[in-house]
């Protein structure tokens, strides 16, 4: 038997949006002894980042950075200006209750940056990764503007994913940190939930248990393309149907490396990836103002996207935590 009287777990979630952040915290909040906030620090999270970029004479409207390429700083002086400045675990957690849970937290998304040094805290991180053709098929076609807002250039949304691999590849051998894989959550809940429940050290229980109280609370999925059950698999390769082969093509010519880290398959081949990104333009308009015009395919942009193409995944990981 799991006793109350110890002190409960601090769990925090993040990923890059249209991830399965959602229904990760959803999920674990459905388990009585777990309770997930939705998006209650990030206003905390952003005035953080900003004092940091304060400090350094920044005022950048991205805020949350994606680190390839640098920003005019680098990561590690953002982690070391954490470590010096304060408690990750205090300040984040400082406004949510445990209510007597076994473990408790929060999620966000486009938080990765924030995991060291909650690591460092012994809070439990969770990072969910999803194919990058289906995010970008969630973020930029169907309604996705619903739920992101206007359309942003592909190669932005791009870039903040592979931040997101990278954060897992970086922090996988930690023992408080953990990778989810939204196609594996969706196609075995049952399992990934139960090593989840288990790492947490709360009693087990089914997925369908848990898929039953999501429903209780109204769960009706916020997808961009249509209202679905919390582990639909449908969720998984809708791409095919919604993504025009440009935009298909270039999501793996520049994130080739990272996916097959994680093992997703591609269309396309090493030697087609230069002109890809050579060729590539944004299938709609960008009406965002922080955005130069011609985002994705402006010079410096092209020249950067090139240049990753001839280092290893070892070297690319490297570059954000140089």
């Amino acid at each position: 038997m799991i006793s109350k009287e110890r002190k409960p777990k601090r769990l925090f979630i993040s990923g890059m949006m249209r991830s399965g952040t959602t229904l990760l915290q959803r999920a674990l909040d459905a388990h009585p002894e777990i309770q997930v906030h939705y998006q209650s620090s990030t206003e905390y999270l952003l005035c953080l980042k900003k004092k940091f970029l304060n400090e350094i004479g920044r005022s950048d409207y991205h805020i949350l950075a994606h680190y390839n390429p640098s920003p005019g700083y680098k990561y590690s002086e953002f982690l070391d200006w954490q470590r010096r400045t304060y408690s990750n675990g205090e300040g984040i957690f400082s406004g949510v209750a445990s209510e007597g849970h076994l473990a408790f937290g929060i999620k966000e998304i486009l938080a990765e940056e924030f995991y060291p040094s909650l690591l460092q805290d012994r809070v439990y991180c969770i990072n969910i990764i999803r194919d990058p053709r289906d995010v970008i098929s969630s973020t930029s076609f169907g309604n996705g503007a619903a739920f992101t807002g206007k359309p942003r250039p592909v190669l932005f949304d791009l870039r903040n994913w592979r931040k997101s691999v990278h954060f897992s590849r970086r922090l996988n051998a930690d023992p408080y940190f953990r990778t989810v894989v939204f196609e594996e959550l969706v196609a075995d809940p049952e399992s990934i939930l139960g090593e989840l429940f288990e790492w947490l050290n709360v009693p087990g229980l089914a997925a369908n248990f848990i898929s039953e109280k999501m429903q209780e609370n109204s769960w009706g999925g916020n997808s961009s393309f249509s209202s679905r059950a919390p582990f639909d698999k449908s969720a998984i390769g809708g791409y095919e149907n919604s993504l025009p082969e440009s935009v298909l093509s270039y999501v793996e010519a520049t994130c080739l490396s990272e996916m097959d880290w994680l093992g997703y398959p591609v269309q396309q081949s090493c030697d087609e990836r230069r002109k890809i990104i050579e060729m590539y333009k944004d299938p709609f308009q960008i009406d965002r103002p922080e955005f130069e015009c011609g985002y994705s395919y402006s010079g410096s942009n092209i020249n950067y996207e090139l240049k990753r193409l001839e280092k290893n995944i070892s070297e690319l990981n490297d570059e954000i935590f140089e």
